[in-house]
């Protein structure tokens, strides 16, 4: 996990709790929540 100077947390995991794919959380000072899924299958790096 990192946290910014505004006091925002953004997190990596690797399995959602709701699908296999690997989530990015971003976590505001505030609780302001949102949760990114990233589908493996189309990822091109």
């Amino acid at each position: 996990m990192t946290r910014l100077p505004d006091g925002t947390k953004i997190g990596y995991r690797t399995k959602a709790s709701t699908s296999p794919d690997p989530t990015i959380d971003i976590t505001t000072e505030k609780m302001e929540k949102l949760k990114i899924h990233v589908n493996r299958e189309k990822w091109c790096l």
